[in-house]
């Protein structure tokens, strides 16, 4: 399982769906990965946010234990073809964004779910529009 980053907010948030869902990963047994990029959003919480000390101790809590998923070549490569087409079916040409591009290669090229609530990006946007049918999402909202 791919861990993004909303997911681990919103059960650091006491999400009822999201407990939900981490207590079914859990039972389940399945392996749990960060990538990297989630830990470069969630630590830019902690550098903007007016708490610093308390967020960077939370999120290192959340994160204890938890393998970290590498930023490759390959997932590099893919995150940014997925960013680019992504831009290119958005008439803003705003596309999904860096974070979201990359999680869902991380996710392809490992072969795991990705955990996340954001269906607009990675179901509707990457899935569904783009053709990325071998993105697999677990929502839990």
């Amino acid at each position: 399982m791919i861990l993004d980053t909303n997911f681990l907010i919103e059960l650091d948030n006491n999400n009822p769906d999201a407990v939900e869902k981490a207590r079914e990963i859990e039972a389940s047994g399945e392996a749990r990965q960060i990538p990297q990029m989630v830990m470069f959003e969630l630590w830019t919480a902690v550098g903007k946010g007016t708490q610093t000390n308390h967020n960077r101790r939370k999120y290192e809590r959340i994160l204890q234990g938890l393998p970290q998923a590498a930023f490759t070549p390959e997932i590099a490569k893919l995150a940014g073809k997925i960013e680019g087409e992504a831009q290119a079916d958005d008439p803003n040409e705003s596309g999904i964004g860096a974070g979201d591009a990359i999680v869902a290669a991380t996710g392809i090229v490992l072969d795991e779910p990705v955990v996340t609530s954001d269906e607009t990006d990675f179901v509707n946007r990457i899935q569904t529009n783009l053709g990325y049918t071998d993105l697999r999402v677990e929502t839990y909202t």
